[in-house]
């Protein structure tokens, strides 16, 4: 229950002295359908691609038949409930699962022009050895391969998608870390790539640089591309 009132715009609050309780029935029938039936019925309608690992801890659950769920899709769309995703990364980080699931993968387009590593010359290349990289756009065949992973990150050649805005919106790869300046989600609907701790969008800016700012109609149109 607290993950779909996170989910779904509420919250759950800690009271002193507080009792939970739960209410088991004797002997499962058709309309209770048992443990099993039950939370896979939870997994199907609120993990998402998390669902994966329920499965992996319950095999057994694949056979169950658990029932037609449009009605709870249906409410979960007219809530617009937010991501499990979401949920992980906001209201329980420390439920980390065993592997990040790669989500989207291939070259970011916009536009004509892909996202990518600027190259630069030797010297420059020696200059800036440990320090940031500048993305910007080159023609996609000649782009980088990014990869979109459950945990949020936005990762090319090892490094992360990272921006810290407002002091420095620019969207560089860096090394991974724990902040979530370096966590993205992806909407495909609108086509949009948010920055997490901002709620900002990528965006391209002049001469070929990538910023977040203000998600507005600028922001749509990052799509995904197969090599």
């Amino acid at each position: 229950m607290s993950l779909k009132s996170w989910m779904c715009g509420g919250r759950v609050l800690v009271a002193p002295c507080s009792r939970v309780g739960h209410v088991f029935v004797r002997r499962p029938t058709s309309k209770t359908g048992g443990l099993l039936r039950n939370t896979r019925r939870i997994a199907e309608v609120w993990l998402d691609e998390y669902k994966k690992f329920y499965y992996d801890l319950r095999p057994q659950a694949l056979y169950k038949n658990y029932g037609n769920i449009s009605t709870q899709l249906s409410l979960k769309q007219r809530l617009q409930c937010r991501s499990f995703s979401w949920y992980l990364m906001t209201v329980y980080p420390e439920l980390l699962p065993p592997t990040p699931i790669i989500l989207r993968q291939g070259t970011l387009r916009h536009g004509a022009s892909c996202l990518s590593v600027v190259v630069y010359t030797e010297p420059q290349r020696r200059s800036l050895k440990g320090t940031s990289r500048t993305l910007g756009y080159v023609e996609c065949s000649e782009a980088a391969t990014f990869v979109l992973t459950s945990d949020g990150r936005l990762m090319a050649d090892g490094l992360c998608v990272t921006s810290s805005p407002p002091a420095d919106a620019r969207v560089v790869l860096a090394a991974c870390g724990a902040s979530s300046n370096a966590r993205w989600t992806y909407d495909a609907g609108l086509q949009q790539l948010v920055h997490a701790a901002s709620s900002w969008c990528m965006s391209p800016a002049a001469d070929d640089v990538t910023v977040t700012q203000p998600c507005s109609a600028g922001a749509l149109g990052w799509t995904f591309q197969r090599r």
